[in-house]
């Protein structure tokens, strides 16, 4: 258990200690530093996944979700978490040459967004995938609307959410249909 946490652990305190240390020192250039050795220890962790496979986890249960959350890695799921942590460490690699280039807030949340990402990746349930996928359109959502400039697009951005909700809504009904014929989805 403590093998798959590990990367997630990492991630979360590493994007913390980005949004804590620029909170303190705003014009520090170290954090550059501190975000790609954090991600790095955490690709490391996803590495070493591969030599345990298949791991499961599993928390909750009756009391807390019914059924309980559960995350599964194997094979294929271990290679996409791969590549998508090789994508978040490229990306913070050329970070140097994009301007602002201290931009500490848009790498936290890129490494939270990622964490969302791999969640949903392991998710072995369908109720465990319905929720990550709300929280990351919800995410999403409350990223674009402050950026958008006129009615029209921030029309087109709840269309875009409802239509992401509809999508969340067909998965329950399919989910709840298996459930009612015995033959869980997968």
């Amino acid at each position: 258990m403590l093998y798959f946490l590990f990367p997630f652990t990492v991630l979360i305190f590493t994007a913390s200690a980005l949004l804590f240390y620029h909170w303190l020192k705003p014009e520090a250039r170290g954090l550059w530093l501190l975000a790609l050795g954090g991600v790095a220890l955490a690709l490391g962790g996803v590495f070493w996944w591969g030599r345990l496979l298949p791991l499961h986890l599993t928390f909750g249960g009756k009391l807390a979700f019914y059924p309980a959350t559960s995350f599964w890695v194997d094979k294929n799921s271990w290679h996409l978490a791969l590549t998508l942590m090789v994508l978040l460490w490229s990306s913070l690699l050329t970070a140097v040459l994009h301007p602002p280039f201290p931009a500490p807030q848009r790498w936290a949340g890129s490494i939270i967004l990622t964490i969302g990402g791999l969640l949903a990746l392991q998710a072995a349930d369908p109720q465990t995938l319905i929720f990550l996928w709300v929280i990351l359109d919800v995410a999403e959502l409350m990223v674009i609307l402050p950026t958008l400039q006129n009615a029209a697009q921030n029309e087109r951005a709840v269309i875009l959410f409802s239509t992401r909700l509809l999508g969340v809504g067909l998965l329950l009904w399919a989910d709840v249909l298996s459930k009612a014929r015995n033959m869980p989805l997968s």
